[in-house]
């Protein structure tokens, strides 16, 4: 599945309420003005065949990092990374210099599909593609 067909199945309201409960309120009118340019754009396929997945952990206080298995995609104390592979390769690339148009026809990994909705994963995906700001990186 790809991001453009999870954004049309989502609800602007519920991936707002998402990235809200994950990252707070600051940007919220820009992520939604995201959602809707998106929603709205033709998706592009530059060659490059990349598969987004999530990941969730958890630092403590002395920065060790501990993948999370089992977690509450709800529960805002704990971190989420967001990263893409090349299908061919398995290289791991970062999303957040992706231009819109490209994201939009990247899929998810099934596992990814499977351990979080739909809001969810556009939430913390649209959290990284705006890492650098909200203007497209065309």
């Amino acid at each position: 599945m790809r991001i453009y067909e999870i954004l049309k199945k989502a609800s602007p309201e519920d991936v707002i309420s998402k990235i809200k409960l994950h990252y707070g309120n600051k940007y919220i009118d820009l992520y939604k003005d995201l959602f809707f340019d998106l929603l709205n754009m033709n998706p592009t396929y530059n060659g490059q065949k990349l598969c987004i997945f999530i990941t969730a952990y958890i630092q403590n206080e002395n920065d060790d990092i501990r993948k999370l298995e089992i977690f509450d995609e709800n529960d805002s104390t704990i971190d989420f990374d967001v990263s893409a592979y090349e299908l061919s390769s398995k290289t791991i690339y970062s999303i957040a210099s992706s231009p819109y148009a490209d994201f939009l026809n990247y899929t998810i990994d099934e596992e990814t599909l499977r351990r979080y909705s739909f809001p969810t994963i556009l939430a913390h995906c649209f959290y990284e593609i705006t890492s650098y700001g909200f203007e497209d990186n065309v």
